[in-house]
């Protein structure tokens, strides 16, 4: 499965992690369903699903636990995503317990990275305050995706569809 780098404007507020709760720092912990492998003198962090071996995130940065007023946020959860999250989730229903990336410190580029892999993303993301989840189909049509020729790093960036190869 090939990864579908995604950059976002500002990771620390842009991408919650509702599930798992806790990620492994070193090689050796899979006790979780994620686990990572270090590269790049030990610092940046490609996390996998221990049961298909997809990479579903890069980091470069620290965690932190925090908790997300859904109300606030005009995060609407799908009914099929209350189960999964019921360890996490508040009993009236309105926060739920979320890791972050760490704003303190984040600069993206000269200390700190975050890259995420939009194939992972599950198809039923919670909507938000204009009623939607996520669409990727919108990011292409409003020119927001930009394609990058990584493979024969011959083509040029363009916003309408991806070089051979790569993915929608």
């Amino acid at each position: 499965m090939c990864v579908f780098h995604t950059r976002l404007p500002n990771a620390p507020t842009d991408f919650s992690l509702l599930s798992p709760l806790s990620l492994p720092v070193e090689e050796d912990d899979t006790s979780g369903d994620i686990v990572t492998y270090l590269c790049f003198d030990r610092e940046c962090q490609w996390y996998f699903c221990k049961a298909c071996g997809v990479r579903c995130f890069t980091v470069v940065g620290n965690w932190v636990n925090d908790t997300l007023d859904l109300d606030t946020n005009g995060v609407k959860l799908p009914d099929t995503w209350k189960d999964k999250l019921a360890s996490g989730l508040s009993n009236d229903g309105k926060t739920v317990k979320v890791l972050h990336l760490d704003p303190t410190g984040y600069s993206e580029g000269a200390a700190s990275y975050f890259s995420l892999n939009a194939l992972t993303i599950e198809n039923d993301q919670p909507a938000t305050k204009d009623g939607q989840g996520l669409n990727l189909p919108e990011l292409v049509d409003k020119k927001w995706m930009e394609y990058v020729d990584a493979r024969t790093e011959k083509g040029e960036s363009r916003y309408d569809y991806p070089h051979p190869g790569g993915a929608w």
